[in-house]
């Protein structure tokens, strides 16, 4: 097998919450199977606390392993053997039966992480799992495991571990595909569905099947999808050891820890990880029927899945952040391999596989912390992080106790709640990390994902617990005196107090200052369910504010912004005071506010304690709008320099002067009829005042066709001489500033400058560098003075005949 370049990433989904998730007291462990690659096995134990505790590691009967002392500044790491046979794994030889003293039951007095970590004999292949609490515990599941393609070397395979924690649990598996043959007593054989066996607390079951190269023998993915039923609480881990869903010579572990059905959920956030689209697949898997899945925000649903139908998705829908949003009409179960590598084969070799929490109203707001993150006993690895938080939420990570900076974010597409942040880079290999610690100021998600060469790992730290829902209770203090205190008790991660329709505070304090009377509602919430799971209480605050008179004038004219507003002297509050006509947003000390235009107001007066008023909403009016048209009455078509043209305004209410630009007639200086000869080409304006003096005005551009005349044609071997060049004829001689001829391609041929009109000899004769011009039409471009500082642009086409 090749080597791949060592990566290591942590990935972290923030969301502002409360919560335990994979932070609990007690932790089950059921054990696994391993078809081939097994090696050291460990439990790893950390816990944010800082006053040491013991944490008790037994086995599923009971029997004491060993009991391990645990703080923030002393983890704890138990070494669990190297072959196939352990606490954690069960052999071929005891897979389809009940297996008592299998599995491991860890419990403290406070609460604590578990993580089992393991990496076979040959380097080549590692995996992660991280235990879920007593959130793990349930009746009814959803299996997993790494998409699978049919393949020899007798390598690949399936599994479900179970371990129960009551007496006289039945289990019962069914759902999945007919063709999947179960390993029992070492040999491959079909079982019926549903399988079912009973275990006592404490005991423990694995099922396993075996990937062939025969599909139709031994379906690949026959397992995925399939139903865990059971009659009491049991614990559930899956997955694959080894798997890979390519024909290839390259395979890795993908193993969690997984919970009921009761706490997935409809909405998903994802990091991509570094590999290509062989790997990085997220894989979805309904529990009811008609489940329709949407990504990024998409209106049309990707598709449609039925009872343990899944789907995968494909890489290319990861945004090009890297960052994806699922959602689902129903909840889901999300299983998301992570690659290694973009390109080489080492892309096929680097599968990893986390089981994805939701989001939810229960995660913490930290992991402190991951004790030797990027090791595996002696196996280290490199890689980088990911980041998946809430867009007001900020996020600390520290190394080793030193802050790590992770980058800008980037948008979640359709979540704007979310930004991501992805850093690829973090982890050296040659450089051991002893502890990794993420803290954020809502709740905050964290799952691990490493590689060394074609080992790799991915396990999550955070993201699933029981129902949380928050309460709230508002009390205030004050003697009627502005202002009062309002408080907030109870259980969540934030409050919200609003006055009216306005958002006054937002975040973790649970106190607000009021500054005037009214009632104050409060909403409580838990992370990012303030969107869909809340809490709300009203209280009043009534004491004695500021009080005004107040008086205004309207803008003076449609538009214009000249009114004025004037607060009288307040009483009911202490001296000096400030005043606002927006609601607050900005106070001055004048009590007149001009400059006013028509629109919405609202009037506050603020004392010297900082007391105001509730506002007071004042809508300011205008006069009507008020217009003219002018239209054209008379015009010569063409219009010539010099032809007359008649206008007149049509004002839509009547007014008291009127005037045009140019004034040409000084006889009649407010007369609504204009009569004028123009020269050249302009614009007209008119401007007229109603008698309250409000003006209105419009324009109309005249345009002049000046007296100058251009051939469409010329012949340059005619006989007739004025046919033989192009020239500008006028009636009286006219100065021509500049004359341009272009070819169709836009090559100028032929240019002259300052000659007069009716100049044969200062035309265009039809050449171009001595030789006849082509056949064709031409374009020409003149500058023409028809009276001193009066000019005029003449442009056109004409054809040149051969």
């Amino acid at each position: 097998m090749k080597t791949l370049q060592h990566f290591f990433a942590v990935l972290l989904l923030c969301s502002a919450l409360t919560g335990q998730a994979q932070l609990d007291s007690i932790h089950w462990l059921p054990p696994m199977h391993a078809r081939v690659e097994w090696g050291p096995q460990y439990l790893y134990l950390t816990t944010p606390e800082t006053q040491p505790f013991e944490v008790t590691i037994r086995d599923g009967a009971g029997g004491l392993l060993t009991t391990a002392t645990i703080s923030n500044a002393q983890p704890f790491r138990y070494f669990l053997g190297v072959t196939d046979n352990t606490q954690t794994l069960v052999p071929q030889s005891a897979l389809h039966m009940a297996l008592a003293g299998k599995g491991l039951v860890m419990e403290g007095s406070k609460p604590f992480f578990a993580t089992f970590r393991a990496h076979a004999d040959t380097g080549r292949h590692a995996g992660d799992l991280t235990c879920k609490g007593r959130a793990a515990l349930g009746k009814v599941f959803r299996i997993g495991h790494l998409e699978q393609a049919a393949f020899g070397e007798d390598r690949r395979s399936n599994f479900i571990g179970i371990l129960a924690t009551e007496d006289n649990t039945t289990v019962s598996l069914s759902d999945y595909h007919a063709g999947v043959r179960f390993r029992v007593n070492n040999a491959a054989v079909s079982q019926p569905s549903p399988l079912n066996l009973t275990l006592q607390k404490g005991e423990s079951v694995v099922f396993s099947n075996y990937i062939s190269p025969d599909p139709n023998a031994q379906p690949p993915n026959g397992l995925m999808g399939a139903l865990l039923e059971t009659s009491k609480p049991v614990v559930v881990n899956c997955g694959s050891w080894l798997g890979a869903p390519i024909v290839f010579q390259g395979h890795d572990i993908g193993i969690d820890q997984i919970v009921p059905v009761e706490l997935t959920g409809e909405e998903y956030i994802l990091c991509k990880g570094n590999g290509s689209d062989i790997l990085e697949h997220p894989i979805i898997i309904a529990h009811t029927a008609n489940t329709q899945i949407r990504l990024n925000g998409g209106s049309v649903p990707v598709t449609t899945l039925g009872p343990g139908d899944y789907y995968v998705v494909p890489t290319s829908a990861f945004s090009g952040a890297g960052n994806l949003f699922i959602q689902s009409t129903q909840p889901v179960y999300v299983y998301q391999m992570i690659g290694g590598v973009p390109n080489t084969d080492d892309q096929y070799r680097t599968a990893g596989l986390m089981f994805v929490p939701p989001l939810s109203c229960g995660i913490p707001n930290a992991v402190d912390n991951i004790f030797e993150p990027n090791s595996i006993g002696s196996m280290f690895f490199e890689g980088g992080l990911m980041l998946v938080a809430m867009r007001d939420s900020q996020v600390t990570v520290r190394i080793n106790g030193a802050v790590v900076p992770i980058g800008t974010p980037d948008a979640v597409p359709g979540n704007p709640d979310f930004v991501t942040y992805r850093r690829l880079n973090l982890f050296l290999q040659s450089v051991v990390v002893s502890t990794i610690s993420v803290r954020a100021e809502g709740a905050v998600q964290v799952a691990m994902y490493g590689r060394n060469q074609p080992a790799s790992f991915a396990a999550f730290f955070s993201g699933f617990t029981k129902t949380d829902k928050p309460t709230l209770q508002l009390s205030k203090t004050g003697d009627g005196v502005c202002p009062d205190t309002l408080v907030a008790s109870g259980h969540f991660d934030g409050v919200q107090w609003m006055l009216g329709d306005s958002i006054l505070q937002f975040g973790q304090d649970t106190t607000y200052i009021a500054y005037t009377p009214g009632d104050y509602v409060a909403t409580a919430y838990l992370g990012v369910c303030r969107r869909t799971d809340s809490v709300k209480d009203t209280i009043g605050a009534a004491f004695v504010s500021p009080a005004f008179e107040y008086a205004f004038e309207e803008p003076s004219c449609f538009a214009y912004d000249d009114g004025e507003i004037t607060f009288g002297t307040p009483y009911g509050g202490i001296a000096p005071y400030h005043f606002s006509v927006d609601e607050g947003t900005s106070f001055q000390q004048a009590n007149t506010f001009s400059g006013i235009s028509s629109g919405a107001y609202h009037l506050v007066a603020r004392d010297a304690t900082g007391c105001y008023n509730h506002p007071l909403e004042l809508f300011i009016g205008q006069p009507d709008s008020f217009g003219v048209k002018i239209v054209v009455v008379r015009m010569p078509d063409p219009l010539k320099p010099g032809g007359e043209v008649g206008l007149e305004g049509l004002p839509d209410r009547p007014v008291t002067a009127a005037f045009w630009d140019p004034a040409t007639n000084p006889d009649c200086p407010n007369c609504l009829v204009y009569t004028f000869n123009p020269l050249s080409s302009e614009w007209v304006t008119l401007t007229v005042y109603d008698t309250a003096g409000c003006p209105a005005s419009d324009q109309v551009f005249i345009a002049v066709s000046p007296n100058v005349f251009v051939p469409n044609v010329i012949y340059p071997d005619s006989e007739e001489s004025r046919n033989r060049v192009f020239l500008l004829q006028s009636k009286d001689d006219l100065p021509v500033l500049r004359l341009m001829i272009f070819d169709r391609w836009g090559e100028m041929v032929f240019e002259n400058k300052n000659f007069l009109t009716n100049d044969f000899s200062a035309g265009w004769n039809g050449r171009f560098h001595g030789n006849p011009a082509t056949q064709g039409v031409y374009v020409y471009y003149a500058e023409v003075e028809l009276l001193p500082g009066i000019r005029t642009k003449i442009k056109g086409d004409f054809v040149v005949l051969r």
